[in-house]
Parts: C-alpha cells; sequence; structure tokens
C-alpha cells in the first residue's frame, strides 16, 4: 500500500494520518489493532454488508458497502457513540388522519461517547485543514472524510453538522474511472456534499456546534 500522493511521512500521529488520508498508518493500526477487531466495530456501528474482509484490505476500503450504510456508521459520530437504525417510513395516516402506523428511531450503544466524541473531533479537523475543506461551512461546525479509489472510479464524502448526517458517492455504473487524474472525494464528493446540507439545515433550528 502506498499514500495518494506517492510519499511516505515516517512516523505521525494518528490524528494527522487521518486528516491527511495516509492509507500507510491505516494499515499499520489494522495490523497492530487486529481486522477483526475492526470488523467488530463496524458490526457495531451498523455495516451490515456480508461480504467485508477481516483482512489488512480492510484499511484501504476493500469492501463493498452501501451509503446508507455509512450515513448510519458515521451518524453515531454526532449521536457520541449511539447507532441509529435507519426508518425509511416514520408514520402511516389514513384519508381522514388516523395513525395507522408509527414507528420511532431505535438507537443502541455502538461506541463509547468518549470514543465517538475524540473520532468527531479529529474528522472536525479533516474539514478545517485535511482532505475535506471543500466541505467546510460558514455558519456550522462540520465533520467528515474523504474516500477515493485508486483509478478514480470510486469518490465518497461522509459527514454531518449537529443533527443531520449525510453521505455523497460519486461513481459510474460500470465502474469506469470518474476522470484520468484529480476525482478524488475532496474534488468531486465533497462540494456536493456541501451544498446539499446547506439546503437541508435551512428552516431548521439545529445547534450550530457539537455540545
Amino acid at each position: 500500500p502506498e499514500n495518494y500522493d506517492g510519499k511516505f511521512r515516517g512516523e505521525v500521529t494518528l490524528e494527522y494520518a487521518l486528516i491527511h488520508s495516509l492509507n500507510t498508518v491505516a494499515v499499520r493500526l489494522i495490523d497492530y489493532v487486529g481486522a477483526k477487531n475492526i470488523l467488530s466495530v463496524a458490526r457495531n456501528l451498523g455495516i451490515t454488508s456480508p461480504h467485508v474482509p477481516a483482512d489488512l484490505s480492510l484499511a484501504l476500503g476493500s469492501a463493498s458497502i452501501t451509503p446508507l450504510e455509512m450515513a448510519v456508521a458515521f451518524s453515531a459520530f454526532s449521536n457520541n457513540g449511539m447507532t441509529v437504525t435507519p426508518l425509511m417510513i416514520r408514520e402511516i395516516r389514513s384519508g381522514n388522519g388516523d395513525v395507522l402506523e408509527k414507528r420511532n428511531p431505535v438507537a443502541v450503544r455502538g461506541l463509547s461517547s468518549e470514543t465517538a466524541v475524540m473520532l468527531r473531533s479529529m474528522l472536525i479537523d479533516v474539514v478545517r485543514a485535511g482532505t475535506g475543506t471543500k466541505a467546510l461551512l460558514k455558519d456550522r461546525e462540520a465533520f467528515g472524510k474523504t474516500g477515493t479509489t485508486n483509478d478514480y472510479s470510486d469518490a465518497w464524502f461522509l459527514g454531518g453538522v449537529p443533527g443531520l448526517t449525510a453521505v455523497v458517492y460519486a461513481g459510474n455504473d460500470d465502474h469506469k474511472p470518474l476522470a484520468k487524474k484529480g476525482a478524488t472525494g475532496g474534488a468531486v464528493a465533497a462540494p456536493v456534499w456541501k451544498a446539499f446540507v446547506e439546503e437541508a439545515v435551512k428552516g431548521r433550528t439545529l445547534p450550530l456546534k457539537f455540545e
């Protein structure tokens, strides 16, 4: 494995590696912690796809995960470690207004609150000064992470603001590259995420900073 820019920076902190998307550090970390332990945490955060390899390639995004799964996982960073089961329908009413069915969100502990807040803080720095700067919002705190495949066939931005988590995935149905070069998650997906979130928060009373 190598980093996106082909450079090796030697010994760095985990925070620096996350902010700058250093692949080599992610691989070393999984090797140290154990891929099975990482996969266990992913399952706790709502990753349900059956074909997720419990090996070092997990650090480089080798598994096929849906945007919905990733939105559930990243929402735990907003919710201080609580994993929320996604709902498609909140309520069904009859023609005269009677409630026929109603569902409420169900949340379970996916991470400790301390770990979730620490990771969120690191992901806020990704947006402030790392690969996710094109998702930076003027009026509110945001956290996020970019994702890019080697051949530019996939570009991701995953993140949230207080009260809202969203995921943007860009890719072609036939898996052809989005471009010959430069089609990174930060360049392609982050601006789309920013444009969506700026509209989505309008008219809603949401905190501007995480508590």
